[in-house]
């Protein structure tokens, strides 16, 4: 069972709240050597309230993968449509409880949504937040 956590996503330099992130929270496994990527064996995604809180559910893992095989994680990406993907700095623990705390100069997001959109997400957290940040006519088919 993959445990329920709770969490809210601020701003590294004012604090505050990132309003309608998009929060990924992933397990990977541990890749091949000379491998440039880690490969996800799963991904789910939530979205920040007007609080920038977020909560995902205690619920089953789907890949069988997660148990048999070495995973790591969890680990967590946040996209919000001014900021692009970010991998967030986890500020804060406790019982289940994450602070993700996203860098005060954000990407440009402009070609990475592009690329996304296009069709050509490259992982299954790209895919969510495709699915998530792509007008419908765009979303990459599955």
């Amino acid at each position: 069972m993959l445990p329920e956590v709770r969490g809210c996503v601020v701003d590294a330099r004012t604090g505050g709240p990132i309003v309608g992130a998009l929060v990924v929270q992933a397990w990977f496994g541990a890749g091949r050597m000379g491998a440039d990527r880690r490969p996800v064996y799963h991904a789910r995604a939530t979205a920040a309230d007007d609080q920038g809180a977020f909560h995902f559910p205690r619920q089953p893992a789907t890949s069988p993968r997660m148990w048999l095989l070495r995973t790591y994680g969890p680990d967590y990406r946040v996209f919000h449509p001014d900021r692009g993907i970010t991998a967030p700095r986890v500020v804060g623990t406790a019982d289940r409880a994450v602070v993700l705390e996203l860098p005060p100069t954000p990407p440009p997001p402009g070609s990475e949504l592009r690329r996304l959109c296009g069709g050509n997400p490259r992982d299954p957290i790209e895919e969510l937040v495709a699915r998530s940040a792509c007008p419908r006519r765009a979303r990459p088919a599955r």
